[in-house]
């Protein structure tokens, strides 16, 4: 559990979780500290409805849960809800990071 909520690394972190970690240029968050130029997001640490803007490309219900699949500027994401979702292809849906994770350029983590 500790690798998958405080991984030293980006490789630490890709190694664990269905979907994977999304790494995106720290560029897309004004609020990644300096020293990031990566940020990762866990799918399920995505919100949904509020923060920036992002078109949905593919919309997978999962029974109890709801996989997106998100365009943020030229990066590519996933997000795992809970909810349901009337959202289709198309759309566009604001997203705000819980729990980002910062990586300098050679992807160790920056606190």
């Amino acid at each position: 559990r500790e690798i998958y909520e405080d991984p030293v690394s980006i490789y630490a972190a890709s190694r664990l979780g269905s979907p994977k970690i999304n790494i995106l240029p720290a560029g897309l968050f004004p609020a990644a500290p300096q020293a990031a130029s990566q940020i990762g997001l866990r799918p399920e640490h995505i919100q949904i409805g509020q923060g920036q803007e992002a078109r949905v490309v593919r919309v997978e219900h999962l029974g109890d849960q709801t996989r997106m699949h998100l365009k943020l500027g030229d990066a590519d994401l996933i997000t795992l809800t809970d909810a349901h979702t009337d959202f289709t292809k198309g759309h566009t849906v604001k997203i705000a990071p819980q729990s980002p994770l910062y990586f300098d350029a050679k992807g160790d983590r920056v606190h």
